[in-house]
């Protein structure tokens, strides 16, 4: 594990979880949202401290806490500043991931399709073969 977090590696990242997250919930968006919150709460990123700077500098969605019904004062009050900084960098994470989900779902299904009429294209061959 690396010491800090590039803007590459960042987005990498967070396809990675959306790809992963649009597959485990086969293409379901509204499953694939919640895996998403669950990766990203389980993520090495959110759960180490050192990280909250690289994700708030690499999200474009460092506001996004707000989007998410806030909860600021709450976390200080759980944990000082420290909290607020893990707060703000799993909404900001969260929000770039889910951002990308609803496009890994519509891959998925595109691809499940695609295999779907290739197997059944090779069974029409096989039984005009035969």
């Amino acid at each position: 594990m690396s010491d800090s977090i590039t803007l590459g590696s960042y987005a990498e990242e967070i396809s990675s979880i959306a790809r992963d997250c649009a597959e485990q919930a086969e293409g379901d968006l509204d499953s694939a949202m919640e895996l998403a919150h669950e990766s990203v709460d389980g993520h090495q990123w959110i759960i180490y401290n050192r990280f909250y700077a690289d994700i708030i500098a690499c999200s474009d969605n460092e506001n996004a806490v707000e989007d998410f019904g806030g909860g600021l004062d709450e976390a200080f009050k759980r944990g000082g500043v420290s909290a607020v900084l893990q707060l703000i960098a799993f909404c900001a994470m969260l929000a770039d991931v889910q951002a990308e989900i609803s496009d890994a779902c519509d891959t998925w299904t595109e691809k499940q399709e695609a295999m779907e009429a290739a197997e059944e294209a090779a069974e029409n061959l096989a039984t005009e073969n035969a």
